[in-house]
């Protein structure tokens, strides 16, 4: 084998084993690193079993490869073996008839037979694709030597020339004494299994025994078939083996690329599904069951008999009058953290609203159970939270109802139970009451505070308060959020908890939704004139007035007695105001033709579908404060992801609740659009507006 061969060979393999090693060691390496930007947390049991397998499949169709190439160097060696050994016998036997047997090492080059032998030998080693052809014999010293051996042109130039090609005399001693030239003088057809040099030149040699009739090895006939053509046809069709597995290689890595990438498409889907669930059936503050959990997830008849402990926070409201929705959410956890290991002992803590909780009971004896279960969380209950500098009182109260004797489906249980709560602490023996059919006629005082709504929507005893809106890019205060109080002449400033649910039961809703529009919208015009601007404001629209066959009259007449530009003019809607999802798109697209603009409120505290959101003729997502009241590692991921969604649907977002620095700085580096909170001010009347804006600069 030549320097050439050598090099090619050793070359080739290097290529080869170097693409095998990318593929199989650092093409999984790339493929895993794609994967974790789409999906960080990768299970580790999937991300190893998946590449275990893919392992022991290409190390396997390396295996098989390298077997390939042993089966064909096999057959190859078969294919030239079968051929020397059937010209063997050929030559051989002819070589008998002749007489070769009667030449040995006295033998004259000028002897008649040798001349004869050697001539027919000559005209063999040109005909039968032999290099070299020759015969030795063994002398009375078991030395092996020359019989015949024609000249040879071992340089393929058609002359012969040197003393190396010249016709090799008649007993000159055959130098080499291979395994090979043994088995042969021993009777057995050999042949060299790898090509060597023989003078100079690449050959394979076989060895035939040319036996006499009486079953003596007379003398070895050698065949030396060119070894470097035996060599490339092994090389070609070990090239076309290895470029079979390369090509195996590349498929299974990209089945390997295909089953990982689509395997983390379909956990980052269930992740995505699992944290809308989340999002749809769980409370982000607190982590427990909401209401939907309840209505969408148990089946109130799959209980024979179950109790309902209705709990009130009513602390919750007087901590975000006075510090703000941030510190009413901690108000809320602390008092939970406090009081759920207590209550997972006895059935299921359920966030039902702001300051809300149920506790669903499924085991119980009986009424004094009951009682001491109620009695053993109360007071387990802290009796004052600290919030900050101040200490708030907790003093809950709980309401029971029980199934089925006190409502047959969850709303009515509830309903109950909460009326029961709100008598309980009217008791000297404590805050628990149990619900009773006589409750339902103690309505005075719930009477007495819907005379005075209805007496407030008369005499117009609410204003309408302002809060504003930051750009978060430039630091523009672009608009502010229209926001109710009623100014009770008892109770004080109520916030639209105490009424806006009131409203909608009593039907009036729409009278007070159009002299929120009118006033705000007034006041926003003065303002804009007075200091020239283009202020925007923002207001909510309720679900109930939303679907009023009023609403585009209404809000018509408003915009045109304002005078307010409809381009400065947001609506808010919620999630709740969609039921009628075709209907309610037509009612939208409306209200964009007379030049209003549309947002999405509290998004993320239900159930958002994605493919109705995308649907939507809405200019903005309005993101839930819950998101920025709790600042672990799932929340901040589920605002980005938010924030995201958002601007792939062309939405501008804005986050409300933000309340500190942290917060206004983490949406910056989300990329937020806008916010509002009490970082930058709470809702505040008109001339406080003015004067806030006179403060902060014009900006607009």
């Amino acid at each position: 084998m030549n320097y050439f061969f050598h090099w090619n060979f050793d070359f080739h393999h290097f290529v080869y084993y170097m693409v095998c090693l990318f593929l199989i060691v650092f093409s999984p390496i790339l493929i895993r690193g794609i994967a974790r930007k789409k999906l960080s947390d990768i299970p580790k049991s999937f991300s190893f079993i998946s590449t275990i397998i893919f392992f022991v499949v290409t190390f396997a169709t390396l295996i098989l490869g390298q077997i390939g190439h042993v089966v064909f160097v096999e057959k190859e060696h078969e294919i030239i073996e079968s051929y020397a050994k059937d010209t063997g016998s050929l030559i051989g036997t002819e070589l008998l008839d002749i007489g070769h047997a009667g030449l040995h090492f006295k033998t004259t080059n000028d002897d008649e037979l040798y001349q004869t032998i050697l001539n027919k030998m000559t005209t063999w080693q040109g005909k039968l694709e032999i290099q070299s052809i020759y015969t030795l014999k063994k002398n009375s010293n078991d030395d092996i030597y020359f019989v015949v051996a024609p000249a040879t042109d071992y340089n393929n130039d058609g002359v012969i020339s040197g003393d190396i090609e010249q016709v090799i005399p008649i007993g000159n001693i055959y130098g080499e004494n291979t395994p090979e030239l043994k088995g042969a003088f021993l009777g057995n057809f050999m042949m060299q299994t790898v090509p060597k040099v023989h003078y100079g030149r690449s050959t394979i040699s076989a060895f035939y025994p040319i036996i006499n009739q009486y079953y003596q090895v007379e003398a070895v006939l050698v065949l030396d078939f060119d070894g470097n053509e035996y060599a490339k046809r092994v090389e070609e069709e070990h090239l076309k083996i290895n470029i079979l597995t390369v090509a195996l290689l590349i498929i299974e890595v990209l089945l390997y690329s295909m089953f990982y990438l689509s395997s983390v498409e379909k956990l980052k889907l269930k992740q995505h599904h699992k944290e809308l669930n989340q999002l749809a059936y769980f409370d982000l503050l607190t982590g427990l069951p909401n209401r939907r959990y309840v209505n969408d997830l148990i089946n109130i008849k799959d209980y024979d008999e179950v109790a309902l402990l209705f709990i009130s926070l009513d602390g919750y409201f007087k901590v975000i009058d006075l510090l703000g929705y941030g510190k009413g959410e901690e108000y809320i956890s602390k008092v939970i953290h406090a009081i759920k290991p207590q209550i997972d002992h006895y059935g299921i803590l359920i966030r039902w609203g702001e300051k809300d909780f149920v506790i669903l009971v499924p085991q119980f004896s009986n009424a004094e159970n009951l009682l001491a279960t109620s009695q053993s969380i109360l007071n387990h209950s802290p009796k004052s939270i600290r919030i900050g500098e101040r200490l708030f009182e907790v003093a809950p109260a709980i309401g029971i109802s029980i199934y089925p004797k006190d409502g047959q489906d969850w709303s009515t249980l509830i309903k109950n139970a909460d009326i029961a709560r709100s008598y309980s602490k009217q008791l000297s023996t404590g805050n628990i009451k149990f619900f009773e059919e006589k409750l339902l006629s103690s309505i005075d005082e719930k009477l007495s505070f819907e005379m005075d709504f209805r007496k407030a929507i008369e005499e117009e005893q609410f204003v309408v308060h302002f809060q504003p809106q930051i750009d978060l890019l430039s630091g523009k205060l672009i608009g502010v959020e229209a926001l109710v109080r009623w100014n009770h002449p008892q109770k004080g400033l109520l916030s639209p908890y105490y009424f806006i649910q009131l409203s909608e039961e009593l039907n009036l809703i729409d009278r007070l939704s159009v002299w929120i529009f009118e006033h705000a919208f007034m006041q926003i015009k003065r303002l804009n004139d007075e200091l020239d601007i283009e202020l925007k404001i923002s207001v909510n629209l309720s679900p109930t007035h939303f679907t009023s066959n009023s609403l585009l009259s209404d809000i018509q007449s408003v915009v045109q007695k304002s005078g307010l530009n409809p381009s400065l003019i947001d609506f808010e809607i919620t999630e709740g105001a969609l039921l009628d999802f075709n209907h309610s798109i037509t009612i939208l697209n409306q209200m964009k033709d007379l030049g209003m603009k549309i947002s999405l409120d509290d998004f993320g505290a239900g159930y958002s579908s994605l493919s109705y959101l995308s649907k939507l003729p809405i200019d903005r997502l309005k993101i839930d404060r819950q998101f920025l009241k709790n600042n672990d590692l799932t929340n901040k991921t589920l605002l980005t992801s938010i924030v995201n969604l958002g601007h792939n649907l062309n939405l501008v977002v804005l986050a409300e609740g933000a309340e500190t620095k942290e917060n206004v700085q983490f949406l910056k580096e989300i990329g937020c659009d806008e916010v509002q909170g009490y970082f930058y001010s709470k809702p505040i009347p008109i001339d406080e507006l003015r004067g806030y804006l006179l403060s902060y600069g014009k900006n607009l």
